[in-house]
């Protein structure tokens, strides 16, 4: 189980390493929401007003400890600048429902190839579920992309484990080799040329000739959570030496 002072150094920690004031989730909020197991909370720690911008941590009831990345696509947003801003008035209405069915299909992937009139929403999916096994290869964290149901609209990496039994020192590795996972992924997810190399063959295999729809504006691709994680990116991740400094940072917890 673990400690109180445990808790506080992580926080402290987490402040130190994205460079903005992590805090602690009110207990009465922790009542309102559960787990990615669908589980009650124990405790969370983000960063405050900022706790779409950067990784959280969070522990359950069964002592699944989960970590999320900052939110990497804004589906909602994607839909209204492409569907929604240029609809008229009579269209309104028609267009949410189909809206809404495509978020719903989205979340299987089998529907991909069906989806072609969303293409570039599509594709963006597609991408962040190469690079979640991408990862999962390099580091051995499994990472898992979520896609949300509506009405939620915001996707994200995450990755769990269960701390039950752990000592403080075996569950600050654990938290290390996450952390550093979900930074990984998210620096790949920002590179924008690897990921138009991505999209061309993306299209090619999965909808051949279909129209592919609208291509949203460059706003919707990166929502502002995910700017200020990407400003943060480019100044301390990318290299190997970077990834041995956060781990040895890491062990002051």
């Amino acid at each position: 189980m673990e400690t109180q002072d445990f808790l506080e150094r992580l926080r402290n920690y987490l402040s130190e390493r994205y460079g903005l004031e992590y805090e602690f989730v009110e207990e009465y909020m922790l009542k309102t929401y559960d787990s990615m197991g669908g589980k009650g909370l124990k405790w969370v720690i983000n960063a405050g007003f900022s706790f779409l911008d950067f990784p959280h941590i969070e522990e359950d009831v069964s002592g699944e400890i989960y970590l999320e990345s900052p939110v990497t696509y804004d589906t909602e947003a994607w839909m209204d600048a492409t569907y929604l801003r240029k609809a008229k008035s009579h269209e309104i209405r028609e267009r949410i429902h189909e809206l809404y069915e495509a978020q719903e299909k989205l979340r299987d992937r089998n529907n991909w190839p069906q989806l072609n009139k969303f293409g570039y929403l599509v594709a963006r999916m597609a991408w962040a579920d190469d690079i979640a096994k991408r990862v999962t290869e390099e580091t051995g964290v499994k990472l898992i992309h979520q896609i949300p149901k509506p009405a939620d609209r915001y996707t994200f990496f995450y990755t769990s484990f269960n701390g039950t039994n752990l000592s403080d020192e075996r569950r600050t590795g654990e938290i290390t080799k996450c952390l550093n996972a979900l930074d990984r992924a998210l620096y790949y997810y920002i590179d924008e040329s690897a990921y138009s190399k991505f999209e061309r063959k993306f299209f090619k295999a999965t909808f051949g000739k279909k129209d592919k729809g609208p291509r949203a504006e460059l706003l919707m691709y990166y929502p502002h959570e995910i700017k200020r994680f990407r400003e943060w990116a480019m100044r301390h991740l990318g290299h190997e030496s970077e990834d041995r400094a956060n781990m040895e940072a890491m062990t002051r917890l």
